[in-house]
């Protein structure tokens, strides 16, 4: 496959940002006809057959190729008349992933359809418009809140005999970043269906005065943060039905604006559903989502006894989904990822009862059969290897990814832990060499990695040395659990250029000063460089990942090399003893190490990293 059939709205960039495009086409098949296409976005998209959501989302755009998911129609085809409709997402935007986007556009290649200027565009209107970028930790994301209008969505763009005749034509395009595109090695991510737990609180709140949203267009998160709650269980009638998969329908009340907070009982990733057998057109529903129970940083609870909580605290803000019903039955999926445990639905403007079947997720993950166990006597332990295992479900959509409902790069930074499980518990070795070959893939000339491959962000991405090094942790784990030295083989060149960058970034004690390290980010206390202060939390991640390239080296008869980095993780371990400091019985690990008053800082980062790296032993 050399070039893609690669199609857009025309030939010009000059397009806002957060614009969403539908692509269309009708088309005849037989059941003796091929169904299989290749299938390709940038940045996003998704696509429908007749109606029918056959793929949720495709981005991986992998710089410079596109990403190709290959897709089998057949499913979803009706012998005759046909419509393959797609909904793009054009970003337009940076965020601290990927660079502007260049050459937005969707591509179709197969027997069956094929991407070509005979397709037709047309702006989905529903989307309404606006520029805010969420905003969290400093950074942009790649996310925007959704605000949809219900009443101006067409559902018959997806029937056979909708005339499609005033839309315009698409352009065909090229470009060299559509040349010689890769197929994507992961398989399509599965959808279902999960009803909430339970209802945690149903009420009345009092909105603050919109004129004063720094984002009027988009204020969801910012109106929950700011309102007052007040449980009021007659605001509603039959809630118990949304937890029961919608056998009967639940009534949201009319008059003040309400809301309704749902626990999904576990981190859930997806699509947030919402199936309305009545209401008045313009009643509007907001959708804010939160993840955490406690707050650690503020030592107090982030969902509240009202059941209201702060949307922003992890994601930042702006945040949350806006829905803007028509009138009478319809159903919505917001189609923008979104992670989360709790979900608050807040009614606003409701002239009459909204009757509610159902609210769900659609969830949208890599396929997981377990095929490991685990029992415990303590009940805390078991609970706590079903969160890790939850956590791992989530996080391997995409290979990796973070956070996927806000993030769409694989951090190496954290990745290690759920590749372990994805090993042991799901039987997958694949997703972690896709990993290690992303990051090998876009190693920096001057042999660092990037934490966040595959990325484009300002062509060079984010090279922080610490994080960097958790990509020896998964070579080494690939070796151990598969027994294959085919990959140590491969990339051992990369392991070596990598290393001689990390020493030189070490001063004349053996110890790491690199100032690109994150460490844990905002967690722990940071080093003054210019005063010769030091960490230990990349020091500890140093000495560890050393001892595993030790190993590798021997398995490899590379004596030489192995020769090297053991003298370098002596070094380490020797220099390391000046962030430890005897109180009473008590060894504590200073997060940073200062010349003139000794170790400081007494963070859990810092004490965990030594222990797993065996710093503390006979020191």
């Amino acid at each position: 496959m050399k070039l893609l059939p690669f199609i857009w709205r025309d030939q010009g960039k000059g397009l806002s940002p957060n614009t969403w495009t539908y692509f269309r086409k009708a088309f005849f098949w037989d059941e003796t006809k091929e169904a299989l296409i290749d299938f390709a976005a940038d940045p996003t998209a998704r696509i429908y057959i007749n109606g029918k959501v056959v793929l949720t989302r495709i981005m991986r755009f992998v710089s410079p190729h596109i990403t190709v998911e290959k897709i089998d129609l057949r499913p979803y085809l009706k012998p005759g008349g046909n419509v393959i409709v797609v909904l793009h997402h054009y970003w337009g935007v940076r965020t601290f992933q990927r660079s502007s986007l260049g050459c937005p556009g969707i591509a179709i290649k197969g027997a069956l359809a094929q991407t070509s200027g005979e397709w037709r565009w047309k702006q989905a209107a529903e989307f309404v418009a606006h520029s805010h970028q969420t905003i969290g930790g400093g950074t942009y994301r790649i996310r925007f809140p959704v605000v949809l209008d219900g009443r101006l969505i067409e559902l018959s763009i997806h029937e056979y005999a909708y005339d499609d005749s005033g839309w315009d034509k698409a352009v065909t395009r090229s470009s060299p970043e559509w040349i010689d595109p890769v197929v994507k090695e992961t398989p399509p991510l599965v959808r279902e269906t999960f009803s909430p737990r339970k209802v945690v609180a149903v009420g009345t709140v009092s909105t603050s005065n919109l004129k004063q949203a720094p984002t009027p267009l988009v204020p969801m998160s910012w109106l929950v943060k700011t309102g007052n709650y007040k449980c009021d269980p007659s605001r509603a009638t039959a809630v118990e039905h949304l937890c029961n998969n919608g056998i009967e329908n639940t009534v949201l009340e009319p008059g003040p604006d309400g809301y309704m907070t749902f626990d999904f009982g576990k981190p859930r990733h997806g699509y947030v559903t919402i199936v309305v057998e009545d209401a008045s057109p313009g009643t509007i529903l907001d959708f804010t989502h939160a993840e955490l129970r406690w707050n650690l940083h503020k030592n107090e609870p982030a969902l509240k006894e009202d059941g209201s909580f702060d949307p922003e605290l992890i994601l930042g803000g702006p945040c949350g989904d806006r829905v803007i019903l028509a009138g009478g039955a319809q159903t919505i999926e917001i189609p923008d990822e979104r992670t989360f445990r709790w979900l608050m639905v807040t009614w606003r403007g409701a002239l009459s009862p909204i009757k509610v079947k159902r609210i769900v997720l659609m969830s949208s993950r890599y396929p997981t059969p377990e095929i490991g166990s685990f029992s415990a006597g303590s009940k805390d332990v078991s609970q706590l290897i079903d969160l890790c295992l939850d956590h791992a479900r989530v996080t391997m959509s995409d290979v990796y990814v973070d956070t996927p409902g806000r993030e769409d790069a694989q951090w190496l930074e954290d990745i290690q832990y759920r590749a372990q499980l994805a090993a042991q518990w799901m039987g997958d070795y694949r997703l972690r060499q896709v990993t290690l070959r992303h990051a090998v893939e876009q190693q920096a000339d001057n042999g660092r990695f990037r934490v966040f491959a595959p990325e484009n962000f300002e062509q060079r991405g984010l090279q922080s040395l610490d994080w960097g090094m958790v990509w020896i942790g998964l070579l080494y784990d690939d070796w151990i659990w598969t027994g294959e030295t085919q990959n140590l083989k491969r990339y051992f060149p990369n392991l070596v250029r990598f290393l001689e960058v990390a020493h030189t970034q070490t001063n004349e004690d053996g110890l790491l000063i690199d100032r690109t390290c994150l460490s844990d980010i905002r967690c722990a206390a940071r080093a003054r460089f210019d005063e010769g202060e030091i960490e230990s939390i990349p020091n500890a991640w140093y000495y560890g990942f050393l001892r595993q390239a030790i190993v590798i080296a021997k398995e490899l008869r590379e004596k030489k090399q192995a020769r090297l980095w053991q003298q370098q993780a002596v070094r380490v371990r020797h220099a390391f003893g000046r962030f430890l400091i005897l109180s009473g019985q008590h060894l504590k690990v200073g997060e940073v190490w200062s010349p003139r008053s000794g170790a400081r800082g007494w963070g859990q980062a810092a004490a965990v990293s030594s222990v797993f790296y065996e710093l503390l032993e006979e020191q």
